[in-house]
């Protein structure tokens, strides 16, 4: 799915229903957090999912916000876009997207513990608890990163995100049962979303714009170098050379003791001669578990898109052709 959008547009192209708004009470101001913006406008109080970020110099471009852009389709978009601004819409220059997929029965510590990403030399990967529910103590927030903004990978636990909102907003009726009914899953359910942030020269030409990216989502592949590993179990002395054994003894001990994630193990051998994913080929078939599969992402990602598409009674979209005419990121990125 779609997760966020940011996109760049002319001042010149607001509507005059932006300024009635913003005065009369329909957007709530606040200084922007963004860099180089010194001040944001919140339409959701006018029923808009957008937040404008006004630039701090003159002849800048605004930056336009999708709030929430997985629960919108391609039609609401557009039109939240064409309430406060008079343009083509699918014109519009793309600056950031979130490309995510849900994935069920594996949590985000499963992923720590199986993922890699290729060219990812500035890592730093934070897996984070937080109890969000005074009620509930065993309830953990888990998110974890690999990258460097604006271009990352994020996984994290979004049954409890969701949990969480609707405990906030639900108050003292927001029980198991409720939360199942409105979102199709109990709350102790494992859903993790693996989402990645591409932004900067990172985004493909083909989706330069937010017509490239209602067109071109469906052959991009967000989740192409990622890489699964099966590092569980400690290795079997059968048939494996002394120093070799040590070697995979040693890569267990990092994982499962130490706690240490694929990605961190493989930074700090990168360091120490730059060949961690050469030592981590030679290692890990000697600790492969064949008894779980991995999850397919891309195929999780494309089934969650093609009805936020869909939407649109222009759109015509065709799967079949997402594979074979993959778009390949700039930089290896």
């Amino acid at each position: 799915m779609i997760d966020k959008i940011e996109l760049l547009t002319d001042e010149r192209a607001l509507r005059a229903e932006f300024y009635s708004l913003s005065r009369n009470g329909g957007a709530l101001k606040r200084p922007s957090v963004q860099k180089g913006f010194g001040k944001c406008f919140d339409f959701r109080l006018a029923g808009i999912d957008l937040r404008i970020h006004w630039p701090v110099w003159k002849n800048h471009r605004l930056k336009v916000e999708v709030l929430d852009a997985g629960s919108l389709n391609r039609q609401e978009i557009l039109a939240d876009i064409e309430k406060l601004f008079q343009c083509d819409a699918l014109d519009l220059d793309l600056t950031r997207v979130d490309l995510a997929a849900d994935v069920k029965d594996f949590n985000v510590n499963w992923f720590r513990q199986h993922a890699f990403i290729e060219r990812k030399r500035n890592t730093k990967d934070r897996f984070e608890r937080v109890r969000v529910d005074a009620e509930f103590t065993d309830d953990q927030f888990q998110t974890y990163w690999i990258g460097k903004r604006p271009n990352i990978y994020r996984f994290y636990d979004k049954g409890l995100e969701l949990w969480s909102r609707f405990r906030r907003r639900a108050g003292a009726d927001g029980s198991p049962d409720a939360f199942r009914d409105t979102y199709g899953f109990d709350r102790k359910d494992v859903l993790t979303r693996v989402e990645r942030q591409i932004g900067g020269n990172a985004v493909p030409k083909e989706l330069e714009s937010l017509g490239g990216l209602f067109e071109n989502a469906i052959c991009t592949n967000p989740f192409a170098k990622i890489h699964f590993v099966e590092a569980i179990t400690p290795p079997s002395l059968e048939g494996i050379p002394p120093a070799k054994y040590m070697d995979a003894l040693g890569l267990h001990y990092l994982l499962n003791v130490q706690g240490y994630s694929i990605q961190q193990i493989k930074k700090e051998f990168n360091k120490r001669g730059r060949r961690g994913k050469e030592i981590l080929d030679r290692l890990l078939p000697v600790l492969s578990d064949e008894g779980r599969p991995h999850p397919d992402l891309f195929r999780l990602y494309r089934d969650s898109l093609v009805p936020q598409l869909e939407a649109h009674p222009n759109s015509k979209i065709d799967a079949t052709k997402a594979r074979s005419e993959e778009i390949v990121f700039p930089n290896n990125r």
